[in-house]
């Protein structure tokens, strides 16, 4: 099994790689209303399905409703070994006024060497930091992660 070390030193030479789909991600502007038809999911499926056939893992994309889409993708272990369920949400909340925003919410631009300030990226790092996933109040600023 890697170290600590180790798996910091591949996420380390992945950066680019890693900053690069978090980018394209954040250009989706899949946002959910909470109002029928909403979501657009279904576009940032298809940059996370791509990225992963570009790695030789074969994933599918099911919608629920029309651009409502769900990615599948399963990796083949040892058999008897233990499971592991990766399950996130690819859609925003509303932006409402993008004009009080500092930079532009699905920019991803990189400001400042190695922040990429935009909208998804900092929802998401903020609900994993909480373990709640809820949507800090600053994320709609347009602030950098951290």
């Amino acid at each position: 099994m890697a170290t600590l070390e180790e798996l910091l030193a591949s996420v380390e030479a992945a950066r680019e790689e890693i900053v690069a789909l978090c980018q394209a991600l954040v250009r989706v502007p899949s946002i959910n209303t909470g109002v029928m038809p909403t979501g657009d999911e279904t576009p940032a499926a298809i940059v996370l399905r791509d990225k992963l056939a570009a790695d030789g893992i074969a994933a599918d994309i099911l919608e629920s409703a029309p651009n409502r889409g769900n990615l599948i993708a399963r990796l083949p272990g040892s058999a008897g070994a233990p499971r592991l369920l990766y399950l996130a949400h690819t859609d925003v909340v509303p932006v409402e006024d993008e004009a009080a925003w500092d930079y532009p919410p699905f920019g991803a631009e990189i400001h400042e060497g190695a922040d990429l300030r935009a909208r998804r990226e900092r929802h998401e790092i903020d609900g994993r930091r909480r373990g709640d996933g809820a949507d800090p109040p600053q994320a709609r600023r347009g602030h950098a992660a951290r």
